[in-house]
C-alpha cells in the first residue's frame, strides 16, 4: 500500500506539472466555453479505474493537487477500465472545451482513433502509467515496467539457486504494461535462469483470477 502512494503521488504530480507546461503552450485566442474571458485552459481528466489501491491514490493526490495548484480542471470522469467509456468521456470533453486531455488508457491498443481525432484539434494528451500503441501524445509519465519484470525475476532466480518453479501472475496482455512485464520477465528467465520452469497465468489484473489460478497450480505442482 506504501509503494503503492508513493508511485501514484509521483504520478499525479508529473502528470499535473505536464498539463501545466502543455496548456501554457497550448493556449490560443479563440473563444471557449471553458477558456474565456483569459481564464486558465480547461483539463479534461480522466480515471481509469478504481479498483485498486494504486489507482485510488491517484485519484486522491490528483484532487488535491488540482486545488492546491488552482487548475481548471473539468468534472472528473471514470472510464471503469472500458475504452467504450473513455472515448464517450473524452468527447464530453472536447464539446466542453478542454485544452489538454489526461488519461490512463487500459486498453492500449484500441486508443489510437480517438488520440487521431484530439492531435487533429490540437488537444495534447498526456498519457499516465500506460503508452498507447499508437497515436500521437503530448507526454508519457510512467514506470519502466519491463525492468519490474527484469527485478523480479533475478529476485526469484537467485532466491532458487537457478532451479525450481515459479509461477507469473500476468496483468493484462492488452495492455504494455502487462506485456512489458511479462515479456522481460521472460526474457530474463530463459537467459539468465533456463533450469527455472515458469508458468505463466493471464490474470486480467483481476485479484479473483489469479487466486483462482495460483490455487489450481498449487494443487497439481504443490513444490512450486
Amino acid at each position: 500500500m506504501k509503494l503503492a502512494r508513493i508511485r501514484s503521488a509521483a504520478a499525479a504530480a508529473c502528470a499535473l506539472a505536464a498539463l501545466t507546461l502543455v496548456t501554457a503552450c497550448n493556449r490560443d485566442s479563440s473563444s471557449g466555453s471553458a477558456d474565456s474571458g483569459g481564464d486558465k485552459p480547461a483539463i479534461g481528466i480522466d480515471l481509469p479505474r478504481s479498483d485498486s489501491d494504486f489507482w485510488n491514490s491517484y485519484a486522491e493526490y490528483l484532487k488535491k493537487d488540482v486545488k492546491s495548484e488552482d487548475i481548471n480542471a473539468l468534472p472528473l470522469s471514470n472510464s471503469q477500465n472500458d475504452v467504450t467509456k473513455l472515448v464517450a468521456n473524452v468527447q464530453v470533453f472536447q464539446n466542453t472545451g478542454a485544452k489538454a486531455v489526461v488519461m490512463a488508457p487500459q486498453d492500449t491498443g484500441a486508443i489510437a482513433s480517438t488520440l487521431d481525432t484530439l492531435a487533429s484539434k490540437k488537444i495534447p494528451v498526456v498519457s499516465v502509467d500506460t503508452r498507447p500503441d499508437k497515436g500521437d501524445v503530448y507526454m508519457v509519465v510512467r514506470a519502466d515496467n519491463r525492468a519490474y519484470g527484469t527485478k523480479a525475476c533475478e529476485f526469484l532466480g537467485e532466491q532458487l539457486g537457478g532451479k525450481g518453479k515459479v509461477a507469473e501472475l500476468q496483468g493484462a496482455l492488452d495492455s504494455i504494461n502487462g506485456r512489458d512485464r511479462s515479456e522481460a520477465f521472460a526474457e530474463c528467465m530463459k537467459t539468465k535462469f533456463p533450469k527455472i520452469k515458469v508458468f505463466e497465468l493471464p490474470t486480467d489484473w483481476k485479484g479473483d483470477v489469479a487466486s483462482a489460478k495460483l490455487q489450481s497450480l498449487l494443487a497439481q505442482h504443490p513444490d512450486l
